[in-house]
Formats: C-alpha cells, sequence, structure tokens
C-alpha cells in the first residue's frame, strides 16, 4: 500500500513538472514569436501588420518620421532588417525580455558621412548655418539610395509586455535605436556637431 502511494505522489509531480514545462514551452515560444512576427512586417513593409505586434498599436521613429521622405529611409532601413533571436526570459507575470541580433543598415555612418559633408561645405562657405539641417537631409536621402550599403549588427534586449491580445514589444528608444541602425544616437551626436561647428 505505502509503496503504490508513493508511486502515486512520483507520478503526480512528474505530470505537474510536465505540465509546466510546458506551459512555459509555449508562453516562450509566443514570446519570441511577437518578436519574430514584428520583424517580419516591418522588413516586408506592412506597418498596419507591423502594428498589431506593438504594445502602443503604433512605431514612429520621429527623427526618421520628421524628415521629408522619411518613409523612403525607413523603407531603405526594414529591407535590409533581419533578426536572430538568441533567448527569451519572463520577468514576473506580465513582463518578458528578448535578446536578439539585429541586422539593419548602419545609418550611423551614413548620418556621419552625411554630416561631415555639410561641415565642410559650411565651412567653405557653401551654404549658411540656415541651410544646415535642409542640407543634410538631402545628403542623407542620396546616400540611403545608393546600392551595397554597409550593415550593421546588434545585440539587443528587447522589452515585451502581456496584454490582453498576447505579448506584445514596447517600442522603447532602445529597440528603435536598435531597428534603424543605431540612427538616434547619431541624429543626437551629429546635431551636437554641428551646433558646436556653427556657434565657432
Amino acid at each position: 500500500m505505502k509503496r503504490n502511494l508513493i508511486k502515486k505522489i512520483a507520478l503526480i509531480l512528474v505530470l505537474a513538472q510536465a505540465l509546466c514545462l510546458s506551459a512555459c514551452g509555449g508562453q516562450k515560444k509566443e514570446i519570441e514569436e511577437a518578436v519574430t512576427g514584428l520583424m517580419t512586417a516591418l522588413k516586408a513593409g506592412d506597418m498596419q501588420k507591423a502594428g498589431t505586434f506593438i504594445d502602443a498599436g503604433g512605431l514612429e521613429i520621429s527623427d526618421i518620421d520628421s524628415l521629408d521622405g522619411g518613409d523612403q529611409v525607413l523603407e531603405a532601413v526594414f529591407s535590409q532588417l533581419e533578426c536572430k533571436v538568441l533567448s527569451s526570459e519572463k520577468k514576473g507575470s506580465d513582463e518578458a525580455v528578448v535578446t536578439a541580433e539585429i541586422t539593419t543598415l548602419d545609418l550611423t555612418a551614413i548620418l556621419g558621412q552625411s554630416t561631415m559633408t555639410v561641415l565642410q561645405e559650411f565651412a567653405m562657405g557653401e551654404i549658411q548655418e540656415e541651410d544646415i539641417d535642409r542640407r543634410t537631409e538631402e545628403i542623407f536621402k542620396e546616400a540611403i539610395e545608393k546600392d551595397n550599403l554597409a550593415t550593421v549588427t546588434n545585440e539587443t534586449q528587447i522589452l515585451l509586455k502581456k496584454t490582453d491580445a498576447g505579448w506584445k514589444v514596447v517600442a522603447d528608444k532602445t529597440f528603435q535605436n536598435a531597428i534603424s541602425g543605431g540612427f538616434l544616437g547619431a541624429v543626437n551626436d551629429a546635431q551636437s556637431a554641428l551646433f558646436k561647428t556653427a556657434e565657432e
């Protein structure tokens, strides 16, 4: 009798562990699929579908969206977008973090080259201070249209939140910077360089 009871308890524990692993595995799959689904939609240029994977329901990369022709820039960036999920981890009941390698156009390098050209033109007196923003945008968009542009791969931690509609990616500054090839950080650096030169 005692031996049978021990066997039953052992069986219950094994089943409970199996159910737990199954549930955790299912959630892990959902979490990672939210990231890969978003990246696939962005690469295809389907912003409406991409919005279904984002916590806020939309993606705005303000420094690109504000450009005249910003859609063209985003299309070029997302066409090169690749994502490799490395791991995922739940942080409490309604938050998770996915670590992924994200590859996209190296906008940092492109913007850096554009900034240097503008600085040279300004130093030579070819443009005035009020022309700096306009000229930077022109050169930047011309550079984006070239073939065989360099890409960059960065390891990024992507935050997700669980909502009534499932797991959603939080499109914070870290995420936006990763999928835009470091553009947000590069814009801040470029603006600092341009304004410093203009003040001298």
